[in-house]
């Protein structure tokens, strides 16, 4: 006999607030932690001597980055499951 996995539109709702929370968190740090210290805006020298100097912090931000595109890509997905008018 197979049991089939069903989950309900509660759970679907909370992975996609926890998901958003993800998102808020590593968006908020590589913005304001990581970008804003690499980032001179008035010269793009300065810019690229600061991320040559601390690739490893650039690379941190990057990383954070791509968690918050995979996030936006489940949300996306979830969103998508859970029902507006349940039947």
């Amino acid at each position: 006999m197979k049991k089939s996995l069903k989950i309900n539109t509660v759970t679907y709702a909370r992975i996609t607030g926890l998901l958003y929370l993800v998102i808020i968190v590593f968006g908020l740090y590589s913005e304001i932690f990581i970008r804003s210290n690499l980032i001179a805006y008035e010269d793009a020298d300065i810019t690229a001597r600061n991320i040559l100097s601390s690739q490893w912090l650039f690379r941190i931000g990057f990383a954070c980055d791509i968690v918050v595109f995979l996030c936006d890509v489940a949300v996306a997905f979830l969103l998508g499951r859970i029902p507006i008018f349940p039947v």
